[in-house]
């Protein structure tokens, strides 16, 4: 800083030019401005990210209802009434569901709990098309059901794990529980499921524990 009238510089925080005299202004000024206009921080790059989301919403919203409308009013006017029409409308609504899951509409359990309750409504809108509930309720949503549940728990792990090889040793080990569940609700019994099972669970847990004895050498030699 110098002095604005003879050009001396100054020392910080003095008050006045000590070989003229001249009365320093800088301090107050930098104060007035810092005042007057503050620092804002703006993510330009999430602004521009969540407008894209936004139009992208907003085109598949209207191109879900002129899909089901054109599906409506053909197959009214081809049939007389709603037949194929059924089973094409809900299927466009949960495609379109999974698109907006798959460009992360939200987090990792919102999507979870948003994809398993579509297709639970959606199996069970495609039983009642004969007016009669049966396999939706004995087979199709116990299924969902379990896969929300196991869905929840890997969501956890997750969560909590940041190493991406004890995620996928979980995972392995939730496949080989769903695939049981899966024959327990189809047939009420443990059989065929144990074969497909038991070598996801054994080797999930078997590169598990490798993992966690070689840890650290495996994270300086493959970065993970």
């Amino acid at each position: 800083m110098y002095c604005v009238k003879c050009g001396v510089e100054l020392e910080k925080g003095r008050k006045e030019c000590p070989l003229c005299k001249t009365k320093v202004m800088y301090e107050d000024l930098e104060n007035e401005s810092e005042e007057e206009y503050p620092e804002v921080k703006i993510n330009l790059y999430k602004m521009n990210k969540k407008k894209i989301k936004s139009r992208i919403y907003f085109i598949m919203l209207t191109l879900t209802v002129i899909s089901i409308l054109e599906v409506l009013l053909g197959n009214i006017t081809i049939n007389g009434r709603l037949t194929w029409g059924y089973f094409v409308i809900p299927s466009i609504i949960l495609t379109n569901i999974g698109i907006f899951i798959a460009i992360n509409g939200w987090n990792l359990r919102k999507n979870l709990f948003l994809l398993s309750a579509s297709l639970a409504v959606f199996l069970f809108i495609l039983d009642m098309y004969d007016e009669n509930i049966t396999w939706s309720a004995k087979i199709g949503i116990p299924i969902v059901g379990s896969f929300f549940v196991l869905g929840l728990i890997f969501s956890r792990i997750r969560k909590q794990n940041k190493s991406k090889i004890k995620i996928f040793n979980y995972f392995l080990i939730l496949v080989g529980i769903f695939i049981i569940s899966i024959e327990i609700i189809l047939s009420g019994k443990i059989s065929w499921s144990l074969l497909a099972s038991i070598p996801l669970i054994v080797f999930g847990l078997m590169f598990k524990h490798f993992y966690e004895e070689y840890d650290e050498e495996l994270q300086k030699r493959m970065h993970l």
